[in-house]
């Protein structure tokens, strides 16, 4: 069965007070204001974000944890949702809004979300929108494309912003990497050090 999520700003919780003026922002022409109270809306209700991730993903039967990447690119959105279950499995979805379609696939991977949201939590990264993670590919000097990353395990969860790891990139050995690495499928694709 396809426990499929939606994305963080399609939750009933986002008020059509906001988009209405969004709409209006918009037939101004103020774009720059629009992605600010986007980015302003987000950040003022990530708590509740969070909350009800931990409810959606609670309601997937034997899942011990979850890990949910949103990003965009040329106008299309993406979203992997991996759920981790009891036996070591885990249960990929993938979404674009190029496709339309949810593909699903089970597979081990190296992952425990657990330890990794306690790492996570221990590691130098900025949670809950307090600010930008910069994520250097070591060999190319260069970032990829931004992604917001939710980790949710029982009744915790955390988020935050990153840059996606690039082919044949050579990262910091930290828990957002190996999160990343392990739910892009990129084990043997970039290096960890």
């Amino acid at each position: 069965m396809v426990y499929a999520m939606k994305l963080p700003y399609h939750f009933p919780s986002h008020s059509k007070d906001v988009t209405q003026k969004i709409r209006e922002r918009a037939q101004n022409g103020d774009i720059g204001a629009i992605k600010t109270l986007l980015y302003d809306w987000g950040n003022e209700n990530i708590e509740l974000l969070l909350d009800t991730l931990i409810i959606e993903v609670s309601a997937i039967p034997d899942c011990i944890g979850a890990c949910l990447l949103t990003s965009a690119a040329h106008g299309y959105e993406f979203q992997d949702l991996v759920t981790q279950h009891p036996d070591g499995t885990y249960t990929i979805q993938k979404w674009s809004d190029l496709s339309k379609k949810t593909e699903t696939s089970s597979l081990l991977i190296d992952l425990d979300l657990p330890t990794e949201l306690k790492c996570l939590r221990k590691d130098n990264i900025l949670l809950r929108g307090r600010g930008i993670n910069h994520n250097v590919d070591r060999r190319s000097g260069m970032e990829g494309r931004g992604v917001s990353v939710f980790i949710i395990v029982g009744s915790e969860a955390e988020s935050f912003g990153y840059s996606r790891l690039l082919l044949n990139g050579e990262y910091e050995n930290n828990a957002a990497n190996r999160i990343l690495r392990a739910v892009l499928g990129m084990e043997g694709k970039v290096t960890l050090v």
